[in-house]
């Protein structure tokens, strides 16, 4: 409630950067380096499409570089508060999900909102793996756009992060146009997906690559590499104790 009247009067962003900035340096200092990172392929006035935009933290990044941003959140309790919280902002929160094609779809929530997903498959695949200590708890009917649709009400995407929990491979296969820059979360448990996502963009445009491990907010490979080196490289990671999840960006070559 207090979230949302803050959010509403234009006092709830100005307030939580405050007293993120003096009272909560870590976050801050978290805060600038998501931003550094980003801001090779934002410029100011640049387009975002921010799909599985949760709670608005990658959303924050994306204004602070000066873009404008489609907020894409299928959970209906996040997309309300992102509407509250953004109310003020050039941003557009669509509630939906993002897939191959347009229609509704039942939505897995999880008290761990982070984790929501409209992939079983994956679910099952991450309760035998590092989410066995998660449940999903609740079920909710949501609609499903495209990224085509997106392009069609907002225009040429600069950037577009997805970070669907398992459905990366639907939100790709519903693409028909280059994107010139992404990145997409990938599991150490279901690399495979992410090898179909890998192969996807490559059916799009010639790609390079690189990877994120984790929530450090850097990129790890100093040059970026072709799309037959990718999930090697991050599966060898995956291996030798790196983290279970990561994001895959992808630049046009």
């Amino acid at each position: 409630m207090l979230t949302s009247i803050l959010g509403y009067s234009g006092l709830y962003r100005p307030i939580r950067s405050l007293r993120t900035r003096f009272l909560r340096t870590p976050q801050w200092n978290a805060q600038l380096a998501w931003r550094q990172l980003y801001a090779p392929f934002i410029r100011r006035g640049a387009l975002v499409f921010d799909i599985g935009a949760n709670r608005g933290d990658r959303t924050e990044s994306f204004l602070a570089l000066g873009a404008r941003v489609a907020a894409v959140e299928p959970n209906p309790e996040l997309a309300a508060r992102l509407s509250a919280i953004y109310r003020w902002s050039p941003v557009t929160v669509v509630e939906a999900a993002v897939g191959e094609n347009e229609g509704q779809m039942p939505m897995y929530l999880s008290s761990h909102s982070n984790v929501s997903s409209l992939s079983e498959e994956w679910i099952r695949t991450m309760k035998a793996g590092h989410l066995s200590h998660v449940t999903w708890n609740r079920e909710v009917t949501v609609t499903v756009i495209t990224v085509e649709e997106l392009r069609r009400k907002f225009g040429e995407p600069d950037f577009v992060k997805i970070d669907v929990e398992g459905f990366e491979r639907s939100v790709l296969r519903g693409v028909r146009h280059k994107i010139r820059a992404l990145s997409f979360e990938a599991h150490g448990e279901s690399l495979d997906h992410a090898a179909e996502c890998v192969e996807l963009l490559k059916s799009l445009g010639e790609y390079r690559f690189n990877i994120l491990l984790g929530e450090e907010p850097k990129l790890v490979l100093e040059n970026w590499i072709a799309a037959g080196e990718v999930i090697g490289t991050l599966r060898s990671r995956y291996e030798n104790g790196g983290p279970a999840h990561s994001d895959i960006f992808a630049v046009l070559a």
